[in-house]
């Protein structure tokens, strides 16, 4: 070992990932729990180390497992709240916010994005905290078993398109642009499903992301695109890719009663065997007012 080997070897960090290695084949909920405290006094002692960032990313990996998911937010809380003012207190910050939602712990995520804007300091970059946890929040529903958030969006001949309206019908929802290919990709598989499947209750719902809605028509009319596709020219900023905080290519199948049942299926094969099962199922009963 050199001598820059046996400096990198003596810093704290690989101190704490060795002691971690040892203690975990024995006792791994201690030695992740003594890593944890070990780590976040290493930042609190030196916030503007050089070895800051790779001992907040170990940190958040110790507290990524499950088993520490519902202490992650009081441990990142904690620690930014103890840091000055710079990237490593803006960092746990937002490591404090992320943890509550993926907790979905909504409410306490507002007031924690409230109470931690001003650690961020004046990245302009940065998107801020309130707007982390709306975005989670919206991603949140359109994970299968979930009813998704409203969608309405105006079609490129006018007529106006809504999950709420398809209720009753399986539903391919997707989003994309012409300049990435993989979208264009998986047009065969879509048209070849919708055409053995409409009859039987299978639509699809398009949202274009692309700038130009003219060209966008021409593109989709040499493919010969029988559904009605959305496209306001606004790309990821129009209110439909907003309403499901969408800013690229994805997809998502709804089920008669217009809940989602799976996320960006690739392929003729896996998007048939899909919706063929939902078709398969009974559709949800009428209201007394005639709505389903």
């Amino acid at each position: 070992m050199g001598p820059d080997e046996e400096e990198l070897d003596r810093r704290p960090i690989a101190q704490i990932a060795r002691a971690y290695a040892d203690g975990a084949r024995t006792d791994p909920a201690g030695a992740r729990a003594t890593a944890v405290a070990a780590l976040v006094d290493l930042v609190k002692r030196e916030p503007a180390a050089a070895d800051a960032p790779a001992a907040l990313r170990m940190l958040g990996r110790f507290l990524g497992v499950p088993e520490e998911a519902a202490r992650a937010p009081a441990v990142w809380r904690d620690l930014a709240s103890r840091l000055p003012d710079g990237p490593t207190r803006a960092a746990a910050a937002g490591a404090w916010v992320r943890a509550l939602c993926d907790l979905e712990r909504w409410e306490e995520g507002r007031a924690a994005a409230r109470e931690a804007e001003p650690w961020a300091g004046p990245d302009a970059g940065r998107v801020p905290f309130g707007q982390v946890v709306a975005t989670a929040e919206i991603r949140s529903k359109l994970k299968p078993g979930r009813e998704p958030p409203p969608l309405e969006a105006k079609a490129l001949d006018g007529r106006t398109l809504s999950i709420r309206a398809l209720r009753g019908r399986v539903v391919l929802v997707e989003f994309g642009t012409t300049a990435n290919p993989d979208w264009a990709a998986e047009f065969p598989h879509r048209l070849a499903v919708h055409q053995a499947a409409r009859e039987r209750g299978f639509e699809v719902l398009s949202v274009s992301l692309d700038g130009d809605p003219a060209r966008l028509r021409d593109w989709l009319a040499d493919r010969k695109v029988p559904w009605p596709t959305a496209c306001d020219g606004k790309g990821p900023d129009g209110p439909a890719p907003r309403a499901w905080a969408v800013t690229g290519t994805c997809s998502f199948l709804l089920d008669r009663k217009g809940v989602v049942r799976h996320a960006d299926l690739r392929g003729r094969a896996a998007l048939e065997k899909a919706v063929e099962a939902l078709l398969a199922e009974p559709p949800p009963p009428r209201k007394d007012n005639g709505e389903k």
